[in-house]
Formats: C-alpha cells, structure tokens, sequence
C-alpha cells in the first residue's frame, strides 16, 4: 500500500518511484490514486474491470505518471516518508560508492562519465562520504552495521592528519561529519582524540590582532592585495563549530595536546570572537554576505573584501549565504548568546527575501532571451512555489534560463539544515520566555543578563523557519533535483544541480558530496523535531 512505500522499497531493493509505480498499476489503483490525490489518466481511464486495459498498457500508464506521483508526494506526503525515501535512494548510492572506490578516495563532485571526482584526505569534502555513511547509520536506529563499518573504513585515512594541514584548515568541515561523529556512537578513546587534535589544530589558526581564524596560509586570489594579509572566508563559520565540540569534550588539563592549558575556556572565546568578527566584517548592513575579509593581522583593521566563488565583490553568493545562516545558528543554539541569534535571524530573513524575487528574475531572463527559451517556458507546466526554494548560485548573477540559472542544490541544504537549528533556538527561546523572567538559554547555557525576548515572537519566527526548511528539504526531495537511486551506470550523487564555483566554471550543474552530506544531516535533524515531522505540505 502506498503508506507502505518506504518499507516497500527497502525490501524489494526498488525506488520508492517504482514502488509507487507498482501501486497505481495494481488492481487497486483506484484507491491507491486516490490516496495519493492524482486521477489516472490515459489507459488507465477505461473501466478497471474492462479486460480491454491489458497489463501492459496499465503498466505504462503508471510508469508515465510515476514523476508527478512522487513529485505530489514530496509536496504533500508526511515528512517521515519523504525522508524514508530519500534516506532509501541514498543508501543505494552509497552502496555503489563503496563498491566503486577505495577508502583513501573520497568523493567529491561528480564527473560526465557518471563516475566520481575523487580527492585525497585533507581536501575539505575528504570527511563528508563518511558523514553520509553515518547519516545513514543514524537513520537505520543505529541497527545497521554496515554503514558504521564504512563509516569507519572512509575515516580511517583521515586520522593523524591534523598537524600536516599546511596551507588550509577545514577541520570542521573534515573531522565533524567523521571522528566527531563516529565518537558519539562509539565512545571510542581513539575517536575522540583525533576529533579533539583537530580542534587543537584548529586554534593554532586564531589570529589575536583579528580576533579571527585563517582560512588559508599563503593563498592570494585575483583580488587580494598585496599587503600583508590574512585570508577569512564565510565558509569558517562552520569550521568554528569544531572548537565549540572540542570546548565541549576536552578536559583540562589534556595530556594529549600539545598547547592551550584551560582549551575548553580558550576554544569557545577563540569560537566566539570569530563569529563576532564575521558579524561585523562579512555581514553587510542588509543581512547579505560577502565571501572574503582580508585583514591585516597584526592591527586587525580590513583591507579589503571581495569574492572568489561568487558572482562579484559585491554579489551575494548563495552557498556563502547559506553557510553564514548555519554557523550562526548553530553557535547560538550551542551557545545561547543572542548576538549570534539576532545575525542569524537576519541573515535568514534577507535569504528568504533573495529567494521570494528569483521567480520573477528567472521569467525576465526567459522573456529577454525569447526565442527556443521562451516558447519551452510558455509551454512547461508552472513550477510549483516550492522550486523557489532552491537558489540560484548568486543571487546577483544573471539567469541563464538554458541552465535554470544555474541553481546550487548544495546551498539550499546547507540552509535547510541552519533554518531548523534557528526554529529550535526560536523555540527555546519563547517557551523560556513564557515561562518568565529567568535566563534563556537554548539549548546550552545562557549568556548572562540576556533580555528576555517576547514569546509570541519567537514562537511565531520559530514556525516561519521550520516551514522554509521543511519546504526546502521537500524540495530537494522532488525529482528535479534528487537523482533516483537507478541501476548501472546512474548518476552517483544523490542530489543534482549542484555548483561548485561557476566564475571558474568549475562543477557547474553537478552532484557535490557537499549537497548529499547537508541533506541527510538535515533530514535527521527534522527527525528530532516534532513540529518538522508534522509538517504539511503546501501547494
């Protein structure tokens, strides 16, 4: 039966497309059409019971219709099945990954081949497979070995690489998705202690005339000065979340560092510091973002800011956005400082507007470009207001309407994945609020003497947040942009439409391991919050 799918299609090995395939072509496609809110159409018109309709004309009947019954179903289906589903079409690419590559590649960005681009341990995306792989884990109800094993397999070339990073230090982006995560499954001293070495790591690049991290030693793009420098991308913001781990697991004194005699006390202000200097540097008045800062370290002041993945100095490149949106929100929810609340509120309300107008720019560029675009456009169904959801790779880029922008399904991830953080944070905060005068504090400890924030507000930017991530994550799971679990030779990413870094030209249009990471961490998290699974979906 069609509540059914999910488990259906872990069964059978299908895709949950073809298990409801299977559902509308059975002898009870009536009821089951009906639950799905579709009529059937086409040979599926006649009389059920008309021994003209042959089995392979319903068969094909259903198959034509198998895209708009999953497309309903990710508008309209419970949360909980729509991430069955995309957990199920996940766990079949992952499958295939596993048996495609060894454990010292990791999967990055997929090819025109249909295969992999693979990189070495210490490219930032070298600790995301195994982050899936533990998603995945998580979702089976940690019942699944099989996931925590090559969960394990895919980290293992990762472990003592912290103190040979060289000129780049993504240990957030690295050591999260696996040791840090593989710790809170398996209690394992050895685990703990890699993730806790990246976190160490990590604070030898606080520079204290910034009051910021390095991102890179020694890198210059086109727009750098040539002044003395120090390099911070927007993307840091969730690299920091590594030291608030670390502030949370180390004890004092450790042993096994090298450095840093009170870490805890000194790696969550290193943390704090960062984020407030990204606040007032990289966030510009309007709630946009730039992608560079570049300080001079030794005084702290900014000389310049500008772009290297985005559309032009002064664009708002989406997945920058996205990543501003998270680490905020993360940081506030582990933090309970509302300073980082009010930047992510922000962030998020000039994201949600961006995404509000591309609609109307994208039916601009369509007209402008008339010709084949434009009579393709005039004769493709409407896209439904969820689409919107999914932004283009710079919000101030020109449409191209031949490649649907192009879009950046990583980016919405990313962003579905902080607006849920952001609504439990909005929540915590209004039901603290309600409950009277004493310190809010979500989920962690408080900072002290926090105004107490009015509860009907909160509440009411909680639902706002939850709804833009639940319809985004409904999104990524219609068949646009998540690739079907297929048989050989199918695209290896999970989600498609992916872009890496378009000035480049450099994975435009593609399947990023980034995007899969961020969605199924995302899924999880919707898992864990009741009003997310009860979420209803909207036209």
């Amino acid at each position: 039966m069609p509540r059914e799918v999910a488990a259906a299609a872990g069964r059978s090995g299908s895709s949950a497309a073809e298990v409801v395939a299977a559902d509308l072509a059975g002898p009870s496609e009536a009821e089951d059409s009906a639950y799905y809110g579709l009529e059937l159409t086409g040979a599926a018109d006649a009389d059920a019971n008309s021994s003209a309709v042959s089995a392979a004309a319903r068969a094909s009947a259903a198959a034509a219709m198998a895209t708009d019954v999953v497309n309903r179903f990710a508008a309209f289906g419970p949360m909980r099945l729509i991430a069955a589903r995309v957990m199920e079409a996940a766990g079949a690419k992952a499958r295939k990954t596993v048996e495609a590559l060894t454990p010292d590649q990791y999967p990055m960005a997929t090819q025109p081949s249909g295969e992999w681009e693979v990189v070495k341990a210490g490219h930032w995306m070298s600790g995301l497979f195994s982050g899936v792989l533990w998603q995945l884990y998580e979702h089976s109800g940690r019942k699944e070995q099989f996931w925590a094993d090559k969960a394990q397999e895919w980290q293992a070339g990762l472990a003592g690489r912290q103190r040979e990073s060289g000129s780049q230090h993504d240990f957030g982006f690295i050591y999260l998705p696996s040791f840090a995560h593989s710790y809170s499954v398996t209690g394992s001293p050895e685990d703990k202690r890699q993730a806790l070495a990246a976190a160490e790591a990590l604070s030898w690049a606080f520079v204290p005339g910034s009051k910021s991290l390095r991102s890179f030693d020694g890198w210059k793009t086109p727009s750098s000065t040539d002044a003395y420098q120090q390099i911070v991308i927007i993307d840091f913001m969730m690299n920091i979340q590594m030291l608030v781990w670390g502030a949370r697991h180390v004890t004092s004194p450790a042993l096994d560092l090298r450095m840093d005699p009170r870490p805890a006390e000194t790696w969550l202000q290193m943390a704090k510091d960062h984020a407030r200097q990204v606040a007032a540097n990289h966030v510009r008045p309007d709630g946009t973002t730039y992608h560079i800062v570049e300080y001079n370290p030794n005084t702290g002041s900014v000389n310049k800011k500008y772009t290297y993945q985005g559309y032009s100095d002064s664009s708002t490149w989406a997945r920058g956005q996205a990543w501003a949106i998270c680490g905020f929100a993360m940081l506030h929810n582990a933090t309970g400082d509302h300073d980082f609340l009010e930047t992510a509120r922000k962030l998020t309300d000039k994201y949600l507007e961006l995404l509000s107008a591309q609609p109307a720019k994208a039916a601009r560029a369509v007209k402008a470009a008339g010709g084949a675009a434009a009579v393709a456009a005039a004769a493709a169904p409407p896209a439904p207001p969820r689409d919107a959801l999914v932004p283009q790779w710079d919000f101030d880029a020109p449409w191209h309407p031949e490649m649907d922008g192009p879009r950046d399904t990583s980016a919405a991830a990313v962003a579905a994945l902080g607006m849920l953080y952001l609504a439990e944070s909005e929540a915590a905060v209004g039901t603290a609020a309600a409950a009277g005068p004493q310190t809010i504090g979500p989920p962690a400890e408080a900072a002290a003497g926090e105004a107490r924030p009015d509860s009907q507000a909160s509440r009411g930017a909680a639902a706002r947040y939850l709804d833009a991530a639940a319809s985004t994550l409904r999104a990524l799971a219609a068949p646009k942009y998540l690739a079907p679990a297929g048989g050989a030779g199918s695209f290896p990413a999970l989600l498609k439409h992916g872009t890496g870094g378009f000035p480049l030209r450099n994975h435009v249009d593609v399947g990023l391991i980034s995007g899969d990471y961020y969605l199924l961490a995302a899924l999880n998290k919707c898992l864990t919050m009741p009003a997310c699974v009860g979420h209803v979906g909207s036209a």
